[in-house]
């Protein structure tokens, strides 16, 4: 099962909570996938609407981390969205744990909910 480290708001392996990540835009958190992990869900606690989601929120970006070992060999892209979780499927992890990458999860900046 992978590990998911959140870096902000808050930090460490508990999700923040919805009051944590009012007044805040933004969740960055670290992934470090386990050997042949398909689907892995983080929680980002936005409350991100039905409307949101189809207009394509919240924005996710991934970039290798620095603990990783490797360059992204294992290719992650959000698979679902709902409206606290963002699942992210990663083919093909071949090490476990050396595709470790940042994801960073934006609503939109008008959305304080």
């Amino acid at each position: 099962m992978a590990t998911v480290t959140y870096k902000w708001p808050v930090a460490g392996l508990t999700a923040p909570t919805a009051a944590q990540m009012f007044g805040h835009n933004e969740l960055i958190a670290e992934v470090a996938p386990a050997l042949y992990d398909t689907a892995i869900v983080i929680t980002h606690n936005m409350n991100i609407s039905a409307a949101d989601r189809a207009s394509g929120f919240p924005e996710v970006d991934f970039m290798p981390s620095a603990s990783a070992t490797q360059f992204l060999s294992a290719t992650p892209f959000v698979s679902a969205q709902g409206a606290n979780t963002t699942t992210v499927t990663v083919t093909d992890p071949v090490t476990e744990f050396a595709d470790t990458f940042d994801i960073v999860i934006r609503r939109p900046q008008s959305k304080f909910k």
